[in-house]
């Protein structure tokens, strides 16, 4: 674990400068976060949690699935934040700097955007329709192929099912069925890490601080996700947004036979914590 003297050493920052570890209350977060206050500049510090970064079960599926580690996606973030910057109508925090540890892995400098973390109680009819704008916005950047920033050209819609497929096949007990029935309306910018402790809430303001998983994939990912996330009359709010939003030009994908195998593939990924298999399987449906 780094230290309030290691950041403060790596940055070069005067004994006057306020440094401020903000723990995260998940085991498997996969930063450290420190908050440093420099002659009344406030940024935010972020390092790779060194118990996280090989041994979660999210970053192992995003490893295995996406073909991306949490150091990659940490060296994309150049590219990254200015880009969700650009697409999103939420507040993104500036990108201030990268520097190595001796470690070898990055330490990220953002700015600091106030609030608190958005919690399932906030979701107002306006905050609601600020993520389906967010999402519309980030599915309509399209991509041919799946994975981060760089454009892997062997990563094809086939080659998207050949992974899935032998790594759903590889668990004992798990019988999610990638057929030809199996398709995707196209890979878009998707959070697979999608949980509404990635936003932040000021003023009735939305801010999106988690970049770290945002990769090219498929959509329908997105929608299975959102269906543990929404209420009825929530997803209705929602979906009437997205679509305004993207001018019907993209509309909302058929998931009816896709949602068993991303269920399956979310719940291995732990993006929420769910522990029961059978439980989560049952959750009830929202779309289609």
């Amino acid at each position: 674990m780094q230290t309030s003297r290691t950041i403060r050493q790596t940055l070069q920052l005067s004994d006057s400068a306020d440094i401020q570890e903000h723990p995260s209350p998940f085991a498997d977060s996969s930063h450290q976060i420190f908050m440093v206050e420099d002659n009344h500049d406030k940024r935010v510090i972020k390092v790779p949690n060194p118990s996280n970064r090989h041994a979660s079960d999210f970053w192992q599926w995003m490893s295995t699935c996406f073909d991306v580690t949490l150091e990659t996606q940490i060296a994309r973030f150049p590219q990254l934040y200015p880009m969700i910057e650009h697409l999103s109508p939420l507040r993104i925090p500036a990108l201030q700097g990268q520097q190595s540890l001796q470690d070898g892995v990055l330490l990220t400098q953002t700015g600091f955007l106030p609030g608190r973390p958005l919690t399932s109680s906030d979701l107002t009819d306006s905050i609601l329709q600020s993520l389906a704008r967010h999402m519309a916005a980030l599915h309509q950047k399209t991509s041919s192929v799946f994975g981060d920033l760089q454009q892997n050209q062997r990563h094809t819609a086939q080659r998207w099912m050949e992974r899935l497929r032998a790594a759903l096949a590889s668990i004992p007990g798990i019988h999610a069925e990638i057929d030809e029935a199996f398709k995707h309306s196209h890979f878009g910018l998707i959070m697979p890490d999608f949980r509404w402790d990635q936003f932040l809430l000021h003023k009735g303001k939305l801010a999106l601080t988690d970049l770290d998983a945002i990769v090219y994939g498929p959509i329908e990912l997105d929608w299975v996700l959102l269906e543990y996330l929404l209420t009825p009359e929530q997803a209705r709010l929602f979906v009437e947004e997205y679509l305004d939003w993207t001018g019907d030009i993209k509309r909302i994908p058929q998931i009816a036979k896709v949602r068993e195998g991303y269920r399956t593939l979310l719940f291995l990924m732990n993006v929420l914590g769910e522990k029961d298999y059978q439980t989560w399987c049952q959750q009830p449906t929202l779309f289609d």
